[in-house]
């Protein structure tokens, strides 16, 4: 419309509101967990929303019903995806030729069905770390996980005490 309009016919008006840019509060958050897992040696990998229904659940031996699309162009992408971890599950099937260790992280939206959304689909931001290597083990992971909760406050030394016992 405005290329049919014209550009040069918009008339230039200041408007009369005055607002302070700010970056999302959900964008802030993304970014402080993004640096800290870059700090332990992560890469943060890109993964797509769409997905394979078998790679959201046969694969991952995990009952799931993942939203499937009505018109789906190929087979390799046919779901919406409903958890991050298959995305970075794939990458690591496809890259372990590479050396170890191999430390991957990914923030991004999931899909689940909701009736009381406008569409019927619910959105939900999520974060999935793996983490590759021969000394990759539960304690390795419980540390990542403190650290990021300690970075927010969300857990202290007498909140951790709590949770240990």
């Amino acid at each position: 419309l405005a290329i049919a309009h014209g550009y040069e016919n918009f008339e230039e008006i200041i408007p009369n509101v005055a607002t302070i840019a700010q970056e999302s509060p959900r964008e802030v958050i993304k970014n402080k967990v993004a640096n800290l897992l870059v700090g332990l040696g992560f890469q943060e990998a890109a993964t797509y929303n769409l997905s394979n229904e078998d790679y959201q659940s046969a694969m991952m031996e995990f009952s799931i019903r993942p939203i499937k699309l009505a018109n789906a162009v190929s087979l390799e992408y046919n779901v919406l995806r409903a958890w991050l971890l298959p995305s970075l599950m794939e990458i690591l099937r496809y890259n372990s030729h590479y050396e170890y260790p191999q430390k991957l992280f990914t923030y991004g939206i999931t899909f689940s069905k909701d009736e009381g959304a406008d569409t019927g689909i619910g959105e939900k931001s999520g974060l999935a770390i793996v983490s590759s290597s021969e000394k990759a083990d539960y304690t390795q992971a419980r540390q990542i996980v403190e650290y990021i909760l300690k970075a927010f406050g969300a857990i202290g030394a007498p909140r951790l005490r709590q949770l240990q016992r």
